[in-house]
């Protein structure tokens, strides 16, 4: 009902009175006048027996049927009688007419009483009352025998009874009632009929006359809301419905007046952006041609603090180195005074370069970490030494406070976490005049190999500020102009030490009283190694890269899949070496057939290859969905931005290595993912890279032989190896690769340009690889002129590497065909 319509809502109302009108009155008319019709052939009925019964008593009483025959034939002729019966108390008929429809059984009582009942099929009503003899003598011999034979007899009737003589019993016919009240109830609908239909016509007028104007109000205002006003309402009505049309129609003028104006205001204002729109889009394009000027002068300043920072530190070095070979030669106290002042101000300006090239790098996002496993109670230790001396200059304390629960190895990069420690220690050094410095280390988390660490420096030296507290973590801040003056310093150290912070998960926090002393602490997310090597009693400190935690006898068991020969041989050399069953794959198409149809623990999986690239290989193996499909996945691939490695999880990867690989990152992921195939292994104090000190990065380089034998754990003859298949890598390809820049094929010099890159990088071949991987991305990119330049610029690596290899290495070529050993 809450969604009928006004016109339905009038019809309803309208009709529902009329209806519960006629239908009361034809019930009531019905009611009365059947019951009338009934009452009246009741009373008609009693009247008649009452009537017969004394006329009949004569009759009755002297038995004589001729007496009574005349009376039931007068009665038969009356209307509706079917049959008339005259009686005697003992149940004689003496006298009838008609047919009875009843029988016999229908009085089951015998009381002298008149009574009225229906018929066995109640077609007919059946009246029966008795016939009682009068109190004066109508024959006096008659009564005289009568009485006699009573006591004759011997019957002890009662007054009454003698006194009742006969019965008279009528039968009325009901059909002619019965037909009267059918047409009665006929007559009665149809009066009912015709009121409704009144009613009907009554309503349908009134809700035409009210719901039309009301339909064409809310049409109206339909149109209204489409933006139509000028239709106007036309309502023949008058009242409250015309006022409301007439203010309607006025409402629409107006609106229609306003919308003409606003359209106006709005066509003006459509002028107005348009044209702010276009001096909008002018001021972009000076906004974004002057934010590419401002990114390129940032990158540039990037560049220039590297390089500047890179060529100074060199010279810088053998400044220093100069200076230590002087201190031992024999000099007089002025000249020990005027070394140490140049010593003190070689190293605040290594330092200060150090800072710049660490910032220039963070600034560019080239700043990487290097995780491996390592000791934080031997790097506190060192970190500590190192400091003592200054220190102990000023008289100060140096103190270390470890918690108890920290483990005895972790995984992390000691190097950037030593270099904030280093920084924070200096400072509070610097800051301190008398006291003691803490350096403390707290374990704060240790659940499922997650390692929270929280270290800390406390000083009582000068204090900071509260207002200064927030700006010292700012590039090139200082508190005022009198700390560069006293202590010296570019501001940098802070600002460093939190976006390195930043970079291993953890945060940095300062609290500082003036006057009394700061404490610096910050939180590392490190890891905890699967194995920790046993306390052998001797010096803990950490083996290199070369030393052998862990041993697995054969029983792991990897596959290596990567296009490039270089890369699986070095990866199988140094994964042999710890009894690691090795499995090779030069493409994704084999290496599929291979977990087919062997069981490997793990597989690393080199994400660039042609046809089939690394990824699809996985999504295939996920796809198997059984034991083989759920083989633990580790991508190969130089390159780990962010949102690269993210890629790489999605695709059922399980994990990533940075080429070119390294031993203990090849090493940190097998304890990783198959711990339980490790065993304790022997620890080798000393190994090749123990005597290498630091590559020289310099990307002019033809061949770096540090880099080589780092990437190849310290083997001369295996990284020798490596550089006799990578010259014969060059030698079947060089021509390949003018070919494929000749014909404009960009896939092609892609796929070798990256195979190349991989090679040399392994190699040390730092100026052929630095090529390469340019090519590779000029193509990629699709920048298209420079990418002749660059082919050229590759070939002329590649026979300047053939040159140096074979002045500086000739038994590099007696190598291409000879196999390398575990034991090398």
């Amino acid at each position: 009902m809450k969604n009928w319509g006004i016109k339905t809502r009038v019809l309803f109302l309208a009709l529902l009175p009329a209806l519960l009108v006629s239908t009361l009155l034809a019930g009531y008319l019905i009611f009365t006048q059947l019951r009338d019709l009934d009452d009246t052939l009741t009373e008609r009925g009693f009247s008649i027996v009452r009537h017969l019964g004394p006329a009949s008593e004569y009759g009755v009483f002297s038995g004589s049927s001729e007496i009574l025959k005349p009376l039931v034939t007068s009665v038969i002729n009356e209307p509706d009688v079917r049959s008339v019966t005259i009686s005697d108390s003992y149940g004689v008929i003496l006298a009838s007419a008609g047919e009875p429809g009843y029988s016999k059984s229908i009085f089951k009582s015998h009381d002298p009483k008149v009574a009225s009942v229906n018929s066995d099929n109640f077609n007919s009503l059946v009246f029966r009352a008795p016939i009682l003899r009068s109190e004066f003598v109508i024959d006096p011999q008659l009564q005289e025998e009568m009485q006699v034979l009573e006591q004759v007899s011997g019957s002890n009737q009662s007054e009454s009874n003698r006194l009742f003589i006969g019965w008279v019993t009528l039968e009325f016919d009901k059909s002619r009632t019965i037909e009267r009240r059918n047409e009665l109830i006929a007559s009665s609908i149809l009066l009912t009929l015709f009121v409704l239909f009144g009613g009907v016509i009554l309503a349908v007028r009134l809700g035409r006359d009210v719901s039309h104007p009301i339909v064409e109000l809310t049409d109206t205002v339909r149109q209204v809301e489409s933006g139509i006003l000028d239709k106007p309402i036309t309502v023949k009505t008058g009242g409250e419905l015309g006022r409301l049309a007439s203010g309607m129609n006025a409402m629409m003028t107006a609106l229609k007046a306003a919308h003409e104006d606003l359209q106006q205001r709005v066509d003006q204002a459509t002028e107005q952006y348009k044209d702010a729109l276009s001096m909008l889009e002018r001021k972009n394009v000076e906004l974004e041609k002057a934010r590419k000027q401002a990114e390129a002068a940032s990158d540039a300043k990037s560049e220039f603090l590297a390089n500047v920072s890179h060529e100074i530190r060199n010279p810088l070095n053998g400044v220093l180195g100069f200076l230590k070979l002087l201190s031992k030669t024999e000099l007089n106290s002025e000249q020990n005074r005027y070394l140490r002042t140049i010593d003190v101000s070689a190293k605040n300006l290594l330092r200060i370069i150090s800072d710049l090239l660490d910032l220039s790098r963070i600034e560019a996002g080239k700043m990487s970490l290097d995780y491996r496993v390592f000791s934080v109670n031997q790097m506190l230790s060192d970190i500590i030494a190192l400091h003592i001396p200054a220190a102990a200059e000023k008289n100060l304390e140096l103190n270390s406070e470890v918690d108890e629960q920290l483990p005895q190895f972790e995984e992390g990069d000691p190097v950037r976490i030593g270099q904030v420690l280093s920084n924070l220690i200096g400072n509070a050094i610097k800051f301190t005049d008398q006291g003691q410095i803490t350096v403390a280390c707290v374990v704060r988390q240790n659940v499922k190999r997650r390692l929270v660490l929280e270290f800390s420096v406390s000083d009582t030296g000068l204090g900071i500020e509260p207002e200064d507290q927030s700006l010292v973590y700012e590039s090139f801040y200082q508190v005022d102009s009198s700390t560069r003056r006293n202590f010296g310093g570019a501001g940098l150290g802070l600002s460093i030490a939190r976006k390195l912070i930043e970079m291993m998960g953890g945060q940095i926090n300062l609290e500082s009283v003036p006057g009394k002393g700061t404490k610096v602490s910050f939180t590392v997310v490190l890891t905890a190694p699967l194995i920790q090597v046993k306390d052998t009693g001797e010096n803990n400190e950490l083996p290199s890269v070369t030393n052998k935690l862990v041993k697995f006898e054969g029983e792991l068991r990897v596959l290596v899949v990567d296009d490039n020969e270089i890369n699986r041989n070095l990866c199988s050399i140094l994964m042999t070496a710890y009894g690691i069953c090795v499995d090779e794959a030069e493409n994704a198409h084999l290496a599929l057939e291979k977990v087919k149809h062997n069981n490997y623990d793990l597989i690393l999986m080199d994400v660039h290859m042609p046809k089939m690239d690394g990824m699809e290989a996985t999504r295939k193996i996920r796809s198997w969905g059984d034991a083989k499909g759920n083989i633990p996945i580790v991508a190969l691939t130089a390159d780990i931005v962010a949102d690269r490695r993210n890629h790489f999880l999605e695709v059922g990867m399980n994990d990533y290595l940075a080429k070119p690989v390294e031993e203990h990152a090849l090493l940190s992921i097998f304890l990783k993912w198959c711990p339980d195939k490790a065993k304790p292994g022997s620890l080798i104090k000393k190994g090749v890279l123990d005597t290498v000190t630091e590559s020289s990065g310099d990307a002019s380089l033809i061949l770096d032989s540090v880099l080589g034998l780092r990437y190849a754990s310290g083997k001369d003859s295996v990284w020798k190896k490596s550089l006799s298949l990578l010259l014969e890598k060059l030698h079947g390809e060089l021509g390949e690769l003018q070919r494929l820049a000749d014909n404009g094929d960009r896939a092609g010099l892609s796929e070798i340009a990256h195979g190349i890159k991989g090679s040399a990088n392994y190699c040390g071949a730092v100026a052929l690889g630095k090529t390469a991987a340019e090519l590779e991305s000029d193509v990629q990119n699709a920048v298209a002129n420079r990418i002749t330049f660059l082919v050229q610029e590759m070939i002329g690596a590649a026979e300047a590497l053939k040159e140096h290899i074979s002045e500086h290495y000739p038994d590099v070529n007696s190598n291409l065909n000879s196999g390398v050993t575990e034991n090398e």
